[in-house]
């Protein structure tokens, strides 16, 4: 059997033991059955490689799949990350759809025509910042065609948008830079270390970003914000921030609260609801939205 059909083999266990929360041996056995007849693929087990999958899948995902002897079901005991566990299902998801192997599995699904987010660099940043090496890469500006060479340290790095970014420090700079992924390349690992710098500070700043940007000074601002039931409702299965509290729940309106850098891209999010929200607090944001429709209305009076 092929590592490619083991993980697909995994994945499947996985899902089904989220879905169902537990299930016997037989029932995840058919289910692997049941599956290998729909996509062409034999993902079929022994109990002994069951229980190699097992000790796979908890190197692999830390999650702890655990065996109750009383009841004779398989279930998840201990996830070690949700957030990490919950993506790696989604590209493995995405993975075993689109089988090079099989043309015809790209054809009723399309994708969205969009640039690089940055994410084929992840590997050999995570790899330098864990081992403290610096980098070496070219950088494109925003604006025109002109690349520039960077040598940094590198500090963290952070998903926004579905993009990622790297915040680093230039060699014999103390200030940080943020990197969009999308716009770097040839990437090089250099030989040279340096001493690890304690990100607890940045991480901490980072919390009350909307975006990737931390303005100066750093101050947190408490947002309370009125929505629409039918807008409220999705933001409350899909929060627009980490931060968010629900402050009012009913049919008419859902209030919610952020603490929040005030930035463009904040302020930006807050107009593209339209009229599914209103701003409750602070004043002078209310003043600040007011006053851009009022500029917007009197493009259309002139």
């Amino acid at each position: 059997m092929t590592k490619f059909a083991s993980a697909k083999r995994q994945f499947l266990i996985i899902q089904l033991l989220k879905q169902r929360k537990k299930a016997t041996f037989v029932e995840i056995s058919d289910y692997l059955h049941t599956v290998s007849e729909l996509v062409g693929t034999d993902l079929t087990i022994s109990p002994r490689t069951f229980n190699r999958d097992l000790k796979d899948i908890s190197s692999l995902y830390g999650l702890s799949i655990k065996f109750d002897f009383s009841k004779l079901i398989y279930f998840i005991a201990e996830e070690l990350n949700p957030t990490i566990t919950h993506r790696m299902s989604e590209l493995l998801s995405l993975i075993n759809t689109l089988s090079v192997d099989d043309p015809l599995s790209h054809q009723n699904i399309y994708f969205e025509n969009r640039s690089s987010n940055g994410a084929e660099h992840l590997l050999l940043l995570s790899a330098a910042i864990k081992k403290n090496l610096q980098l070496r890469f070219q950088y494109q500006n925003f604006y025109n065609e002109e690349s520039t060479t960077h040598t940094v340290e590198s500090l963290l790095i952070k998903e926004s948008q579905n993009k990622w970014y790297l915040f680093a420090k230039k060699i014999n700079h103390n200030k940080v830079e943020c990197y969009d992924l999308e716009r770097l390349s040839t990437l090089e690992i250099l030989p040279e270390t340096y001493i690890p710098n304690d990100t607890t500070d940045l991480a901490e700043r980072l919390k009350y970003c909307f975006g990737i940007d931390i303005p100066s000074p750093a101050l947190p601002v408490e947002i309370e914000l009125s929505f629409s039931p039918e807008k409220g409702i999705y933001l409350i299965k899909h929060p627009l921030h980490q931060t968010q509290k629900i402050l009012l729940e009913n049919n008419m309106e859902i209030h919610i609260s952020l603490s929040v850098y005030l930035t463009d891209d904040f302020f930006m999010k807050i107009l593209s609801f339209g009229n599914d929200v209103k701003v409750l607090k602070p004043d002078f944001l209310v003043e600040q939205v007011k006053k851009c429709y009022s500029k917007s209305l009197e493009q259309y009076w002139r």
